[in-house]
């Protein structure tokens, strides 16, 4: 079918914008095309899912004896979040030249999400050390992220204490 508005010919299945025609099929934008892409698009939704979760169990307080427990660890490493912005990052690269546009609008959902999850604490704690005037390092928090310190006190790491006696 072809149609003239404003002295131009249009057929029903192109478009022309600022003197470029492209075709339109119908869903074809945005729907995912291939394995592969439905591949990146469950991902993206079960990533947006999991981070979704883990956002709301870091702002309410929700049990400790499950969920919670993400969410606080969560709030005392808050930069260890910054791992799945990267991942994030890269799926939505990816998800982009394999053409899957969906996947790569979740994908660039998932890294503003996890990006504000986890530089709200930690500006929220810098600005608290600075007016506490606490000295804060990168490089000490990153020397010291792959080295969890569960069990028992660790001596060589250990500062003693002494309290004043009461008064």
């Amino acid at each position: 079918m072809v149609s003239e508005l404003a002295g131009v010919r249009l057929r029903s299945d192109s478009v022309q914008i600022l003197g470029k025609t492209g075709r339109l099929s119908a869903g074809s934008q945005w729907r995912p095309r291939g394995a592969g892409a439905w591949l990146l698009i469950v991902v993206a939704c079960l990533l947006t899912l999991l981070m979704a979760g883990l956002a709301y169990c870091m702002v309410r307080p929700v049990r400790w004896d499950g969920p919670g427990k993400f969410g606080g660890a969560a709030l005392f490493f808050p930069l260890h979040l910054l791992a799945f912005t990267l991942f994030a990052a890269v799926l939505a690269f990816l998800a982009k030249r394999a053409g899957a546009r969906l996947a790569a609008w979740v994908f660039g959902l998932v890294v503003i999400l996890t990006a504000a999850m986890a530089l709200t604490p930690t500006i929220t704690v810098w600005r608290q050390a600075r007016q506490l005037d606490v000295p804060l390092s990168l490089g000490n928090y990153l020397a010291n992220a792959g080295r969890p310190n569960f069990g028992l006190p660790q001596r060589e790491r250990s500062v003693a204490l002494v309290l004043a006696p009461p008064r």
